[in-house]
C-alpha cells in the first residue's frame, strides 16, 4: 500500500469516476477511471436502512430514471433504479471491493448520519482504513466520524478557504483542505501548507490549469476526464 502521507506524487483523482465516459459513481464508471491510470476515485454516500450507497444528489432524479429523495427509498428499491447504462446504485462495500490497495479512495459525506456509519464500517473493515480520506461539506458529521474513526484521513471541503473552514479543519485534525478550482488562490495554498496541510482542487479538467496547480504544490485535485490528465501524474 503507497504511504499517502509521505509519497511525493501528485495525485490525479477520478471525480465520481470518469463521468464524461460513463454514468457518475456506478462500478464501470470507477473501474475505468483505475485502468485510465487514476491515482484514486471521488465517490459520495448516503445512508439508506444502515447501509451506504454511492449517489452524490439529495435526490435521485439526476442520475437515474427514478424520482424522489434518496433517504425516502427503501435500500432494494433504491438499487432496482437504473443509475445509467443499466447499472445501480452501488454500495460502499462493493466499490471499495473492486479497487486495489494501491489506490486512493475519498470518499464525501453527504447524507446526513453517513459519518458515525462510516466510522462504524471502517472500524470492521480495518483493510481500507490506510487507503482511505473521508471529506465533506456538513463538518458535523466529519467531526462525528473523527471522534470515533481517528486514525484515518479526513478533508475538510470548501468553496474557498475561510475562518469556518480553518476551524473545521483544525477539529477534525485535518490531512488536506479540498477547494475549489474556482475559489482556491496561491496565497491559500501557501497559507495551508503553512499550516501542514495538503490541498487538493476540485473540479480540474484542464491540462494546462493542472499543470499550474503542480507547479503550486497543490497535492493533488479531483477530474472528471481522467483520461485527459492521468498523464501528468507522471511528467
Amino acid at each position: 500500500m503507497i504511504d499517502w502521507v509521505n509519497t511525493d506524487q501528485f495525485l490525479v483523482i477520478g471525480h465520481r469516476g470518469v463521468p464524461s465516459l460513463k454514468p457518475e459513481n456506478t462500478l464501470p464508471s470507477f473501474e475505468l477511471a483505475l485502468n485510465l491510470g487514476a491515482a484514486g476515485i471521488e465517490l459520495d454516500v448516503h445512508r439508506v436502512e444502515d447501509e451506504l450507497v454511492v449517489i452524490h444528489d439529495d435526490l435521485v432524479d439526476r442520475t437515474t430514471n427514478g424520482r424522489g429523495p434518496v433517504n425516502q427509498f427503501t435500500l432494494q428499491d433504491l438499487q432496482a433504479l437504473d443509475a445509467g447504462d443499466g447499472e445501480k446504485i452501488p454500495l460502499l462495500v462493493e466499490v471499495l471491493s473492486v479497487v486495489q490497495d494501491q489506490h486512493l479512495v475519498n470518499i464525501e459525506l453527504k447524507g446526513d448520519r453517513t459519518g458515525e456509519l462510516l466510522a462504524e464500517f471502517l472500524k470492521v473493515n480495518r483493510k481500507y482504513q490506510g487507503q482511505v480520506v473521508v471529506s465533506s461539506f456538513k463538518y458535523d458529521e466529519l467531526y462525528k466520524f473523527t471522534v470515533r474513526c481517528p486514525d484515518v484521513k479526513t478533508a475538510v471541503l470548501s468553496t474557498k478557504l475561510n475562518q469556518r473552514s480553518i476551524r473545521a479543519a483544525k477539529s477534525v485534525h485535518a490531512f488536506s483542505m479540498n477547494l475549489s478550482d474556482r475559489g482556491v488562490k496561491p496565497v491559500d495554498i501557501a497559507t495551508l501548507h503553512e499550516m501542514g496541510m495538503r490541498v487538493m482542487v476540485y473540479t480540474v479538467n484542464n491540462l494546462n490549469r493542472a499543470s499550474e496547480l503542480r507547479e503550486l504544490k497543490v497535492f493533488g485535485l479531483f477530474t472528471d476526464a481522467i483520461q485527459d490528465l492521468s498523464r501528468i501524474q507522471s511528467l
